[in-house]
């Protein structure tokens, strides 16, 4: 049984063997396909049968991911797994892009937020004023509002990157056809 997230590319969900049973549980902001909690449930009840359970997610489980959510629903169950990191959002992007997130002449060490909804920014773009260059991954960024955020404090973004997985990414004020 696979149970994986909307960020998995088509390519690599071909790889799973046609006899697996393919759970989708993919979240995109204010949608979840299955909440969280079910997820838990869903590994844990499945593996209690017995079943191998792979937990397939986009990137670094737990940059974001909610592995360490799942991995305690998983112990607390007494449930044996083995976590298989991937490359986060933030280091693919870069790669991808040729930016480096850091640079020993260039740039400042590099922060990585998930704004909670509504949170107000303006006190994390004042501490920045000291820093310098720095990278900044903001997740959601296509809505666009953080980065307005960052020009009005005097950073003007050298390039944001939406839709970072590997054949899909693009500057953010970039259209696809």
């Amino acid at each position: 049984m696979v149970v994986h997230d909307r960020l998995i590319a088509e390519d690599v969900l071909a790889l799973i063997l046609a006899t697996a049973r393919r759970v989708y549980v993919g979240k995109v902001l204010g949608n979840h396909a299955v909440p969280q909690e079910d997820i838990h449930a869903l590994l844990v009840e499945h593996a209690r049968q017995g079943l191998r359970v792979v937990r397939l997610k986009g990137g670094d489980p737990y940059v974001f991911g909610r592995g360490g959510e799942e991995v305690l629903a998983l112990q607390a169950a007494g449930i044996a797994f083995e976590v298989v990191p991937g490359v986060t959002a933030a280091s693919g992007c870069s790669a991808a892009t040729g930016i480096p997130l850091t640079h020993r002449h260039l740039a400042a060490p590099a922060a990585s937020r998930q704004p909670p909804a509504g949170a107000r920014v303006g006190a994390q773009h004042r501490l920045m004023d000291n820093l310098g260059s720095i990278a900044v991954v903001e997740h959601q960024l296509g809505r666009g509002q953080d980065a307005r955020k960052h020009r009005e404090f005097g950073h003007e973004p050298l390039a944001e990157v939406a839709e970072g997985r590997v054949g899909f990414e693009r500057r953010a004020d970039e259209r696809r056809e």
